[in-house]
Formats: structure tokens, sequence, C-alpha cells
């Protein structure tokens, strides 16, 4: 077992070098301060769905209420299509601007929570790097220890 957990220590040790020596392709960079956290720098892109997430659930939520409004009246579900297009379009729009309206005070709020850092350096220190190589040192042969149990 103590062969096992060398051999597991090497290897992670040999990976870390791996990384540390550039031969694999580019990472994201792990941020190394508190301030590097509230950055972009450009490597940070919103995906397709997070810009389209709530003008679209805000206007299926406007054209499930015209149904249910012509349910309530005992109408046809899709009587006076027009009311359902004004209503998913009208809607759609207050779902942008309450995204825009979020977009902005995230923003806002992590302009403040820079600016505290900036401040304050002393009461945010660098981070640690935690190699995993260093972790599983604190494993012993009996933790490594595998017991199967057969069912013929």
């Amino acid at each position: 077992m103590a062969d096992i957990r060398l051999s597991i220590l090497k290897y992670m040790e040999y990976l870390d070098e791996t990384v540390n020596s550039k031969e694999m392709a580019v990472t994201p960079k792990f941020a190394e301060t508190p301030l590097e956290l509230l950055e972009n720098n450009g490597d940070r892109e919103l995906s397709v769905l997070s810009k389209i997430w709530a003008p679209t659930v805000c206007g299926g939520l406007g054209f499930i209420a015209v149904i249910t409004g012509n349910w309530f009246t005992r109408r046809p579900y899709f009587s006076g299509i027009q009311k359902h297009i004004i209503a998913s379009l009208g809607f759609a729009g207050i779902g942008k601007v309450i995204d825009d309206y979020r977009s902005q005070y995230l923003a806002d709020r992590d302009a403040i929570f820079r600016h505290y850092i900036q401040l304050h350096p002393e009461d945010f220190p660098p981070y640690e790097r935690k190699k995993v190589c260093r972790c599983l040192g604190a494993l012993d042969s009996y933790s490594l220890n595998c017991k199967f149990i057969l069912v013929k």
C-alpha cells in the first residue's frame, strides 16, 4: 500500500510540474488576489442563454397570462391572437429592462467591493495555492486500503 501511495504522490507532483512548465494547453488564469476575482479582462463572456433568459421567461409569462385570461372568461385559448403577441412583446421588454437593471446593479456592487479592497488591502491577503499532492500527503496506507465484497 505504501508503494501505491508513493506512486500517486509522484504522479501528482509530475502533473504539477507539467502544469507549471506550461507544456499543456493554455487554461484560464486563477485569481491570486481577491482583487483579481472582481476583474474581467475579457476572458469571461456571457452565454447565449444568459443573454436571452429574462426576456424569454417574461415573454412566456405574458403569453400564459393572456391564455389564463381567456380561460377565466371561457373563451378559446388562442382567441384574440393580437393580445398574445402584444402581451408577449410587452412582457419581454419588461424582462429586458429588469435584466439590464440587474446587470447594472451587480456592476455597481462589484465596483464598491473593488474600491473597498483597494482601500483596505491588509484585510485581503493573497491566496495561498494549495496543491493536490500536498493534500494527498495526509493520507496514510490505511485510508488507501480498499476492501471489496464479492458476491457469487
